[in-house]
């Protein structure tokens, strides 16, 4: 997916594609290490948080773009 930028991820939305214990959607609340490339995901119904590389993200294996 090129439209999907590390300098834009702050604020961004995306769904788990496999749900864990509810958590499904998650927005990026800020850039957690610039020089790894990493974000804070938060979940939006119960505001747990995990730090993950945004290559992670861009993949689309475990996150989609968007609320689904």
């Amino acid at each position: 997916m090129s439209s999907l930028s590390f300098a834009t991820a702050l604020g961004s939305k995306w769904t788990a594609v496999h749900p864990h214990s509810g958590e499904k959607h998650f927005i990026v609340t800020r850039i957690a290490d610039h020089k790894l490339r990493t974000v804070k995901l938060e979940c939006a119904v119960t505001r747990s948080t995990r730090i993950v590389a945004f290559a992670e993200l861009a993949k689309g294996d475990e996150f989609v773009p968007g609320w689904k």
